[in-house]
């Protein structure tokens, strides 16, 4: 379902009309938002009425709703802030874009907002939590601790975040409290291992980065090691006509395709073709994975393409790590915007659970 704003010019639309599309707005915002739709036109319209401070809430959602959908964050900045001005921050403005400064990895500037939400709108419930996440993203471990723990007081059993706790009493060296956390969920069996490390500066989290080779395994119901290495034969064998100098211009093929979203990792024989994906940049973000891993081993980098999760802990997220002696670099292969290279111990939203190189050698972590 789509709304037209045509006929609903911003503050002119009436209490009534205002009154029905607050309640129709919520029913879809609550289940959608991107169901929500609005024209470029319209957009910019709403943009000019917004910033003369003559736009009415219901129109100011629609442009925010819209420019969330889009890759522009000054934009967004710009709308949150005259919102902000005019007193209509609330809480759907604040969770759109805390996700959209998220999602583009501007943790701080995610952070401003989800701390708004949270002590504003939310203060025991997902704004909490997405607080505690930014708090590990951007490095601050006592608020994270802080954060996690009022948020697992009233919402136990959210082992994902869980997951973020213990990165940050790990983080901050609190060793004793890491370890009894661990043994209250179980959630690191390698932990001693970790902690190992840890003393001695080295410790990359509960994954390793580099990983284990191994011959067997599964990574879902019907997609094993087998399936993995098959697919990388057929993506190897089916190579794209399209040829990239560097790095650069590739990030920058990424970020003009469209990604698909989808529920669950596919299964392997469900993977785009690397030569049928070259013409279009579209699908999913495994197909992105997937192509940028091809194009990467072109150029001469020592590329793998890893399958795991993405601030949380199921494996339904793929990327392509670039391994150099000891050092791995993350490399997000979907339409951002922009898409740097991070450095493994960094890359903490990231969950690598399997990894395939170039010689078909798999790896678990």
């Amino acid at each position: 379902m789509a709304i037209s704003t045509a006929g609903a010019p911003g503050a002119s639309v009436s209490g009534y009309h205002r009154g029905v599309l607050d309640v129709i707005l919520d029913v879809i915002w609550g289940r959608d938002s991107s169901q929500v739709e609005l024209t470029e036109i319209q957009a910019q319209r709403f943009a000019e009425q917004l910033q003369r401070g003559e736009l009415g809430r219901i129109p100011a959602m629609l442009l925010l709703t819209y420019q969330a959908q889009g890759r522009d964050p000054a934009a967004l900045r710009t709308t949150m802030d005259h919102l902000t001005a005019l007193g209509m921050d609330g809480r759907f403005a604040l969770r759109m874009a805390t996700e959209f400064f998220l999602e583009r990895r501007f943790y701080l500037e995610a952070r401003r907002y989800a701390q708004t939400w949270c002590y504003e709108h939310d203060r025991y419930g997902a704004a909490l939590r997405q607080l505690a996440i930014l708090d590990v993203l951007v490095g601050d471990y006592g608020y994270a601790l802080s954060h996690a723990t009022e948020y697992l007081e009233r919402n136990e059993g959210d082992t994902a975040l869980v997951d973020f706790q213990l990165e940050a009493l790990l983080r901050s060296g609190a060793l004793m409290a890491a370890r009894s956390l661990n043994q209250a969920y179980g959630l690191r069996p390698r932990l001693e291992t970790f902690l190992g490390r840890q003393a001695r500066g080295m410790g990359l989290g509960r994954f390793s980065w580099p990983g284990a080779l191994t011959t067997s395994g599964e990574i879902r119901p019907g997609f094993d090691l087998d399936g993995l290495r098959g697919l990388g034969r057929r993506l190897l064998a089916r190579a794209p006509l399209r040829t990239f100098t560097g790095l650069e211009r590739l990030d920058e093929a990424i970020n003009a395709g469209t990604e698909h979203s989808a529920p669950a990792l596919k299964r392997p024989e469900e993977w785009e073709d690397p030569e049928v994906f070259d013409g279009r940049l579209e699908g999913t973000r495994e197909d992105f994975a997937a192509w940028a891993w091809v194009h990467l081993g072109r150029l001469g980098y020592p590329a793998r393409l890893v399958i795991g999760g993405y601030l949380q802990k199921e494996p339904n997220h793929a990327w392509v790590t670039i391994h150099r002696g000891r050092s791995v670099q993350v490399l997000e292969c979907t339409p951002r915007g922009f898409n740097p290279l991070i450095k493994a111990e960094n890359a903490v939203e990231y969950r690598p659970w399997w990894s395939m190189d170039r010689n078909l050698h798999c790896y678990r972590h």
